[in-house]
């Protein structure tokens, strides 16, 4: 059941470049099916932060919001606090799409807020050094 569960997986990490939306969202909800099976919580709350992705570049920002928020709360429940940060992010890129700049900015500071704790400060910022 595994081997079945990482071929599925893969699958989906293999076309995370093309345009082809639909399979990725079709691989990806196959991988959280398998995930749940397992329960894997790790791997559900990285397939609802895919599925979310996945959604947003669709232009599905309430249900992008929806699987972003899914994934905040298992990684909560987890206290995985670098899954938290990411979670934040997203959910922050989303709130940006949407053009509610005021909840963008709210959960850009909780992950930066995550980060420090981490001490992984701007991790997403390229920095050049001279």
């Amino acid at each position: 059941m595994i081997g079945m569960a990482t071929d599925d997986i893969n699958k989906d990490h293999v076309i995370q470049d093309t345009s082809q939306l639909d399979e990725k969202l079709n691989l990806a909800k196959v991988s959280l099916k398998k995930y749940k099976e397992l329960n894997d919580l790790n791997g559900v709350a990285k397939e609802y932060s895919n599925i979310g992705q996945i959604l947003k570049d669709m232009g599905d920002l309430d249900g992008s919001l929806y699987h972003a928020r899914k994934a905040l709360d298992i990684q909560t429940e987890l206290n995985d606090k670098t899954g938290m940060s990411i979670d934040y992010n997203n959910i922050g890129q989303i709130y940006q799409d949407k053009g509610d700049l005021d909840e963008s900015i709210n959960y850009a500071k909780l992950a930066l807020r995550m980060d420090e704790e981490l001490r992984i400060c701007f991790r997403w910022l390229p920095i050049t050094l001279t």
